[in-house]
């Protein structure tokens, strides 16, 4: 006790004296119920934030889901397309898919970069 007395002076402890402690304690009241509910609130914000975030990560995962589902339906109906295309092109008629037939014609009739 000496030890702690002369190295902190006057400084009075909670455990030095009943007397402080009790007195203490009722100073200490109000601001540990101010505090617990301080940390309180603030754990409640963090908890909505992150229902939050979790709601938006359904609801972005569900978007994401449906627009792949749209992509694979459009190559789908591309792929059947380009199937019917190759399909008629083999029976004769013109290839409607071949290069050629996408690339602009110049003036004598080549197919090739530029136009006319």
């Amino acid at each position: 006790m000496d030890r702690i007395t002369a190295a902190y002076g006057n400084l009075r402890l909670p455990w030095m004296d009943a007397d402080t402690e009790t007195e203490e304690a009722h100073v200490d009241e109000p601001t540990t119920v101010l505090s617990i509910r301080s940390k309180d609130s603030r754990i409640e914000k963090l908890q909505e934030e992150l229902l939050k975030q979790k709601e938006y990560r359904k609801q972005d995962s569900k978007e994401t889901l449906q627009r792949e589902q749209a992509m694979n339906m459009k190559l789908a109906i591309l792929q059947k397309k380009l199937e019917e295309l190759e399909g008629k092109g083999g029976k004769g008629e013109e290839d409607k898919c071949s290069l050629a037939s996408w690339m602009p014609v110049d003036e004598a009739g080549r197919a090739g970069e530029g136009g006319a």
